[in-house]
């Protein structure tokens, strides 16, 4: 914790629909039976 106090940051809420790219990797994915999934990169 003490670590925290030599950097200059504050924390913000922002919508998931004005931050689409954060959303995609905090959601739970919920995979389904029989379905076929395609694998996408989001990070290189």
């Amino acid at each position: 914790m003490k670590l925290l106090v030599l950097y200059n940051f504050y924390i913000s809420y922002i919508k998931e629909t004005e931050n689409i790219k954060t959303d995609i990797l905090n959601r739970k994915l919920e995979y389904k039976e029989n379905k076929i999934y395609k694998l996408y990169i989001i990070l290189k």
